[in-house]
C-alpha cells in the first residue's frame, strides 16, 4: 500500500497547455509509518537499532491497519 499517491498535470510549453497527467505512486505506507515512529526510537542508541525498532513499530501499525480493514 502506498502513502501520498498523486497525479500531476503535464504541461507542454510548445502547445501552451496541459497535455496529460503524470502519476506518482507515493511511498510505501510501511516506510511512512517507520518514519513517524523514528522520533520515539532515537534513544535506542546505534543507528541500526534505531532503524530496526522504527520498523518494528511500523510492522505493528501495518498489522493493526490490516486487522481493522478485515472486520
Amino acid at each position: 500500500m502506498k502513502a501520498f499517491p498523486s497525479t500531476q498535470p503535464l504541461y507542454s510549453p510548445e502547445k501552451g497547455a496541459v497535455v496529460g497527467r503524470q502519476e506518482n505512486g507515493g511511498m510505501d505506507l510501511r516506510d511512512w509509518f517507520a518514519g513517524q515512529a523514528l522520533p520515539e526510537c532515537i534513544g535506542w542508541g546505534e543507528p541500526e537499532k534505531v532503524c530496526a525498532r522504527a520498523y518494528i513499530y511500523a510492522d505493528a501499525m501495518m498489522e493493526a491497519k490490516n486487522a481493522k480493514t478485515k472486520k
